[in-house]
């Protein structure tokens, strides 16, 4: 979409969530929230933003106004950083996108929505017997301790074809990463994508070669 005003970038999703199923209605709370009515569920309220980069402040700015149950974030090309994901989970709010928040509709407690690609990782991060704790820096980095070995720092992308491009923006918004995981079963790494990063210093691997990659140092 062009670039809008906060107002108007809301009024635009309510625009589309009244078309929804199961929507009965929306409502425009302030330049950044909407109160979605559902047929089958209690209504909510959503913050919705649009930028590049979710930092703590644009999360603030949200949640300054009352019963705000999740905030999606409009542009596709666009991640979170970690500070701005703890502010909203110290509040008890959910995070996500637009295609987020269209999910949540069918949910009855939206507080407690995941994506479903981070409670897949984080499910897989639970379960393994190597790792005694992690941490989620930002939307897509993770920093994990593992029992009698060095901690790594994984970087956890969602493309089918990995590309050497896809590498340095992910260097460029996180910073040096150990390794790069695959998380799509289907997905696979470009030539280029792994001279990048061999050149990062980084290992490009899937989610079964990771898996078997925290048993060594």
């Amino acid at each position: 979409m062009a670039r809008y005003s906060p107002r108007e970038t809301t009024q635009w999703v309510a625009g589309n969530i009244r078309e929804a199923r199961d929507v009965l209605d929306v409502d425009v709370v302030s330049d950044q929230t909407l109160r979605i009515t559902r047929r089958k569920y209690a209504p909510f309220v959503a913050g919705v933003v649009s930028v590049i980069r979710v930092e703590a402040d644009t999360v603030r700015a949200v949640v300054s106004q009352p019963d705000v149950e999740i905030i999606a974030n409009v542009p596709k090309e666009s991640f979170w950083t970690g500070d701005a994901l703890r502010v909203a989970s110290a509040r008890g709010i959910a995070t996500g996108s637009y295609g987020d928040l269209l999910r949540v509709i069918g949910l009855e407690d939206v507080r407690s929505f995941v994506p479903k690609d981070i409670a897949f990782i984080e499910r897989g991060l639970r379960q393994h017997d190597r790792i005694a704790g992690f941490e989620r820096v930002h939307d897509r980095i993770y920093r994990i301790w593992r029992d009698g070995m060095p901690e790594l720092v994984v970087a956890m992308l969602t493309e089918y074809e990995l590309t050497g491009d896809h590498l340095r923006t992910a260097r460029d918004r996180y910073g040096a990463f150990d390794l790069a995981v695959i998380t799509d079963p289907n997905g696979r790494a470009t030539g280029t994508a792994t001279e990048v990063a061999g050149r990062l210093g980084a290992e490009i691997l899937n989610w079964g070669g990771f898996y078997g990659r925290l048993n060594r140092p």
